[in-house]
């Protein structure tokens, strides 16, 4: 991710991944991003993808690619999508890859993936619905299972009460999260959770449920919002920004105090 002017974004997802214990987190973008993200973070390895011929050895060397945050949707932004299109890698889809694939859908162009997280808020689903944001407000529910069905994978539909679908031999399962807060309503906060899920994938023995990717989806998704609500108990509601929740969520991990 990380166009022209949407450094910040990408910065906040790479840092969310490194801060989980990813290990080697590498963020790949403009070379005018990468150098906001080494000013930064010196720790988080870079790649300028000013070309989609240099994206081949970072994709070969992923074990996990988190797509969206910052992305924007010019020309070079759909150079990227595509080139990560092709790879078989588990992926985290957020923010401006949505609106591609949204974009995609309305061409006619059906892309179904197993292995592949989307994190759409409810802007976003309503564009992947092709339907209005009050629509999806009006039945979360309904509009995370169209989601699923459309497009596969684990849905991550984002907002007041989190929802998470996916399939299980053949059957779509629903979970809720009970954590997070309207503090969270801040930009920046989407590209956290990219950042965090990312994280978590490449290290599943941090997570209760190993078996499956949805687990630890949802065990990110609540780190997230439990962050959030510890925070808003400490400090207060206004002013949470979503680089905030970083070390909280780090905490939380190494169950030690704020």
């Amino acid at each position: 991710g990380g166009d022209l002017g949407m450094a910040g974004a990408a910065v906040l997802a790479a840092t969310a991944a490194a801060r989980m214990g990813a290990g080697l987190t590498t963020l790949s973008s403009r070379s005018e991003t990468i150098q906001a993200m080494l000013n930064a973070n010196p720790e988080i390895m870079s790649a300028m993808i000013d070309d989609s011929h240099s994206m081949v050895n970072v994709l070969d060397k992923a074990s996990v690619l988190a797509i969206g945050p910052g992305l924007g949707q010019s020309d070079w932004s759909r150079r990227v999508l595509a080139e990560v299109e092709r790879s078989l890698k588990l992926q985290v889809w957020d923010a401006d890859a949505l609106n591609l694939l949204a974009c995609e859908h309305d061409a006619g162009i059906e892309r179904m993936a197993i292995d592949r997280i989307l994190t759409p808020h409810p802007g976003d689903a309503a564009r992947l619905l092709n339907t209005s944001t009050a629509e999806v407000q009006r039945d979360r529910f309904s509009a995370v299972k169209q989601l699923q069905r459309r497009y596969g994978g684990v849905v991550v539909l984002k907002g007041n009460g989190t929802l998470l679908c996916w399939q299980t031999e053949g059957q779509q399962q629903l979970a809720l999260c009970p954590y997070g807060n309207p503090a969270m309503a801040s930009g920046g906060m989407g590209d956290v959770l990219t950042g965090v899920i990312a994280g978590l994938l490449a290290q599943t023995d941090l997570c209760p449920s190993r078996d499956t990717i949805a687990g630890v989806v949802c065990l990110a998704v609540c780190l997230h919002g439990a962050a959030a609500d510890r925070l808003v108990i400490r400090h207060g509601e206004r002013g949470l920004l979503a680089g905030d929740l970083i070390a909280a969520i780090r905490a939380l991990l190494n169950q030690k105090p704020l």
